[in-house]
């Protein structure tokens, strides 16, 4: 086990911070049209060093890389119904997001209409980037089941396949802090070089990606053990990476106060972490009942 973490671990994460590096040393230096491209790839190709990782473990440590990439995703009727299902989840979290941000009048999704309208250089009204963000949100769902579980595979071969499996394949508190721990690290070099998800806060905004996966990766964990499968979790991640833009986007909080308590900060925190313990609660009370 301790020889296939290490490795894992210098693997995944001596990978993702090169890619980083070289991110860093190009996108500075290229037009905004180019940059995004090369953001593009870079996020593909970085969601893929867990997946690296894993790969060059099972080698390390003589185990038969096909078979196990076949137990990580397990294909079955109860892991693609949870695969379909588990983007519903993200929905949940950012509509508790919004109810508990309402209230406290944190919202206001004129700022986030804005954003469309400028982002179009002035070609769209107001009263069409409304249509523009409900088909955003509408359109969330297949794209987290087609493009972007592509994309979030790479990293749930890693996490939730071969990590979880690592550290004995069970759902319990430490098994949620420390794949939590271990993924909210990973992105460090991103966060601190490149601003990712907290461009204001940088290395100050690691702590807070920490909490943010640990909360995340409690439900994550928790329907990957449930469906035997890395699946929902491939999903789950690819919804995340597709709607939760909106929670970041929208409240009257600017800069640094938007990073510490916005989406990505204690809200969002907040939210996941109340999802999770919902998730946790229903499948205790299903499990209660199968038993009678």
């Amino acid at each position: 086990m301790r020889k296939g973490l290490i490795s894992f671990l210098i693997s995944s994460f001596g990978l993702a911070a090169l890619l980083d590096l070289i991110f860093y040393s190009y996108y500075q230096q290229v037009s905004r049209i180019e940059a995004q491209v090369y953001a593009m790839l870079w996020g593909l190709a970085r969601m893929y060093a867990p997946a690296l990782g894993a790969v060059i473990s099972l080698l390390l440590t003589g185990e038969s890389v096909k078979r196990s990439m076949i137990s990580y995703l397990n294909l079955g009727r109860k892991s693609l119904k949870y695969f379909l299902l588990s983007p519903l989840l993200v929905y949940l979290a950012a509509g508790f997001f919004f109810l508990i941000a309402f209230p406290l009048n944190l919202v206001d999704i004129d700022n986030f209409l804005d954003l469309i309208v400028e982002g179009s250089g002035g070609l769209v009204t107001k009263e069409f980037a409304r249509v523009i963000l409900l088909v955003n949100i509408l359109s969330s769902y297949p794209i987290a089941l087609t493009i972007n579980s592509i994309f979030s595979l790479g990293e749930e071969i890693g996490w939730r396949g071969y990590l979880f499996r690592l550290l004995g394949w069970e759902f319990n508190l430490r098994n949620v802090l420390k794949i939590g721990l271990i993924w909210g690290l990973w992105h460090s070099t991103a966060i601190a070089l490149l601003g990712h998800n907290y461009p204001l806060l940088r290395a100050r905004g690691i702590p807070l990606f920490v909490l943010f996966c640990t909360a995340l990766s409690a439900t994550m964990l928790k329907l990957t053990r449930e469906s035997e499968s890395i699946l929902p979790a491939v999903s789950m991640h690819g919804c995340l990476n597709a709607i939760w833009g909106l929670t970041v986007y929208s409240t009257r909080m600017k800069g640094v106060e938007n990073e510490l308590y916005g989406g990505m900060g204690l809200l969002g925190i907040s939210s996941l972490a109340i999802s999770a313990i919902i998730v946790a609660l229903f499948r205790r009370r299903d499990l209660s009942e199968e038993r009678r």
